[in-house]
């Protein structure tokens, strides 16, 4: 189990290296850095605003709910369900996004990436992972929660997420959060999950080695 982990984290972590270095590369050789244009900003998503009226703006015209769902284990997980304002559901449904948070973090703080997406036609999602957070409001202990609790967690978010009759089953992606991102991995391979896509920011590849030698350190 170990060096699978660690397998599966290490080939990603490679397959991102390659892609990071190969945009540096192309940028290294391009011409210096040109600011852009006005007409190139103008109609941006994020306008020059101050930090609290831009974050207004990006929750305007989205449908937010709170609500709670039972897992097969009788665990309750709570969390949000968002939507484009006053929008007729597409008849194959929407597209959805199943955003994972990290450590100690909490469904809530995923709303602002979730309503960029919202306002552009997808049904988002963000759910407590049970035990997940000291402020969490799903079931369960911070202290008894693991990695293996969190990929159940996960696999049941899926599940309850395609069942949902406005949600485009064959187009719902994953955006996993720091170590909701190695969560959101381990749970793809070992659950055989096949979302349409998967979106990683900053995902904690280390966790897997920090987790078996006990070593303490940022991610």
């Amino acid at each position: 189990m170990k060096n699978t982990l660690r397998a599966i984290i290490s080939c990603v972590a490679v397959m991102c290296g390659v892609l990071i270095s190969g945009c540096a590369a192309s940028v290294s050789r391009g011409q210096p850095e040109r600011k852009p244009s006005a007409s190139e900003t103008e109609g941006s998503v994020l306008p020059q605003r101050e930090p609290k009226e831009w974050i207004d703006a990006l929750y305007e015209q989205v449908d937010e709910l709170e609500y709670t769902f039972e897992a097969s284990n009788g665990r309750k997980i709570f969390g949000y369900q968002w939507l484009p304002q006053g929008a007729e559901t597409p008849q194959e449904g929407f597209p959805a996004i199943i955003f994972v948070h990290g450590y100690n973090s909490r469904s809530k703080n995923m709303k602002i990436d979730a309503s960029y997406f919202v306002k552009r036609g997808f049904a988002c999602f963000a759910f407590d992972f049970c035990g997940g957070n000291t402020l969490k409001l799903s079931d369960g202990n911070f202290e008894d929660m693991t990695v293996d609790t969190e990929i159940d967690d996960l696999n049941e978010i899926w599940s309850h997420v395609i069942s949902r009759d406005f949600v485009d089953r064959e187009n719902i992606f994953f955006f996993g959060a720091s170590f909701g991102g190695t969560v959101t991995l381990l749970t793809l391979v070992q659950r055989q999950l096949t979302p349409k896509g998967v979106v990683l920011e900053y995902p904690a590849f280390n966790m897997a080695d920090l987790a078996f030698t006990g070593e303490r350190g940022w991610m």
